[in-house]
């Protein structure tokens, strides 16, 4: 798991960036898909960002408050805000 810098562009697995809905904080977002992605999580007010293999034990991903959460297949970033942030799923 890791913050990880990333692209616009298509993956190899051929699907593009989406939109990601963002529900009531605090908001979970799991990885469904079959390839490695990274949660990008931009803007609103973000108090804290944590990754979670098992989606029940949760590790922060530091004093980051936006960026890209690298999600294995199965994965999970959890998001806690005030004003809710604009999120991208982008393949890799």
């Amino acid at each position: 798991m890791g913050i990880k810098g990333g692209g616009g562009r298509a993956s190899a697995s051929g699907d593009a960036p989406s939109s990601i809905s963002v529900g009531a904080s605090p908001f979970v977002h799991q990885n469904t898909s079959a390839h490695d992605v990274s949660g990008n999580v931009v803007g609103g007010v973000v108090t804290a960002l944590a990754w979670s293999r098992d989606n029940s034990t949760y590790y922060n991903v530091g004093a980051l408050t936006s960026g890209m959460v690298w999600l294995s297949p199965g994965d999970y970033v959890k998001v806690t805000y005030s004003s809710a942030p604009t999120m991208t799923n982008v393949p890799r």
